[in-house]
């Protein structure tokens, strides 16, 4: 199995549950017994790449936000993208199209990861002959890197996602940091779009339970 994400908890478990010292009834008598309801929760961390403008913005959207809500809400550019991930996992819970969303992942990917813009220049094609050529380059992007933490049957089930995805459409494949990254930059697409004043309150609604 190809990795999911620099955590691999899936493929992780999959070892587990095929371990003859450890077979599935073992795993699940053991999570029984260690499920209490006051057991702490176990987090992970994850390393998302961000294009710099788009942490700035979203920079701007978390400061609207705390503006807006006062002294009720705290929040920070990785609990923004946490929230943006289980929204997605939660739509996901309600039922799609794995296969159309498969297709929109990967295009998305291509537009966010391998962004190109149109450059038109005049061509000498011969003497005292000049045409005007349209032609798609890279685009430049400068990208960082966030530090986020999560819970670790969160990120479990974002892999356990991807998974099914890659099974369902056998070229498809794509790691959870990969996927965490399309929703944030998704999300700074809309907002650049003017749609600020409907989430913001969706996000402080969430927050606020």
């Amino acid at each position: 199995m190809r990795e999911l994400s620099k955590l691999n908890l899936v493929s992780g478990r999959i070892q587990e549950l095929s371990s003859p010292r450890k077979g599935i009834l073992s795993t699940l008598f053991d999570s029984l017994r260690g499920s209490s309801p006051n057991k702490k929760i176990a987090k992970v961390d994850l390393r998302v790449r961000l294009p710099h403008h788009d942490y700035v913005r979203a920079e701007m959207f978390v400061g609207d936000i705390m503006e807006m809500a006062g002294d009720e809400v705290s929040l920070g550019v990785d609990e923004l993208i946490a929230i943006l991930y289980q929204d997605f996992l939660a739509t996901v819970v309600r039922g799609v199209n794995q296969k159309q969303l498969a297709t929109k992942l990967a295009e998305k990917r291509e537009k966010y990861f391998r962004p190109a813009v149109k450059v038109e220049e005049f061509v000498n094609n011969a003497p005292n002959h000049w045409t005007l050529s349209e032609q798609v380059v890279a685009k430049k992007v400068k990208w960082g890197f966030l530090q986020m933490e999560i819970a670790r049957h969160v990120a479990f089930r974002g892999e356990g996602f991807l998974m099914d995805l890659s099974l369902i459409e056998p070229g498809f494949h794509m790691t959870l940091e990969e996927l965490i990254s399309i929703l944030t930059m998704d999300f700074i697409t809309q907002l650049r779009a003017g749609n600020d004043a409907k989430v913001i309150q969706r996000i402080i609604n969430n927050l606020q339970g």
